[in-house]
């Protein structure tokens, strides 16, 4: 639970996905997308404020 609420949460706050690949230490990134969560809320945010 910990570790996907870490990997949710710095994506959230823009860290990349590289970033959070390596913090927690995964060789795939396929490995790391099993603890995203983001909803399309979310991803409707993001590009809100990065476009």
């Amino acid at each position: 639970m910990l570790r996907h609420t870490f990997a949710t949460l710095a994506l959230q706050k823009g860290v990349s996905l590289a970033a959070v690949q390596n913090a927690l230490g995964h060789d795939r990134l396929t490995t790391t997308a099993i603890y995203l969560n983001l909803t399309d809320e979310h991803v409707v945010e993001e590009f809100d404020r990065k476009w």
